[in-house]
């Protein structure tokens, strides 16, 4: 989002809340029954090519960083997945 000053990006574990809190609302719909993540790693994201920043800060949209490590994301992700109910 151009509109967030470098530096003052939400920290990770509250990105990690807001994805599994809106994962959660979406698995309470009986219909939805896939997650789709376009990219796993900040290192090859497709909005870096795509929307770069004017002012050149790296987006950091995936649940992997640029090394692969997890972040906080990642294990929201897997929470949801789990905390879902069952699907036939």
């Amino acid at each position: 989002d151009e509109r967030v000053v470098i530096g003052a990006w939400p920290p990770p574990r509250a990105v990690a809340d807001f994805t599994q809190a809106y994962l959660d609302v979406m698995f309470s719909y009986p219909a939805v029954r896939d997650v789709l993540l376009w990219g796993l790693s900040d290192r090859y994201s497709w909005i870096e090519g795509f929307e770069p920043r004017s002012d050149g800060a790296r987006r950091r949209p995936c649940p992997y960083d640029d090394a692969f490590v997890a972040k906080p994301m990642r294990a929201a992700i897997a929470a949801a997945i789990a905390a879902a109910p069952a699907r036939s």
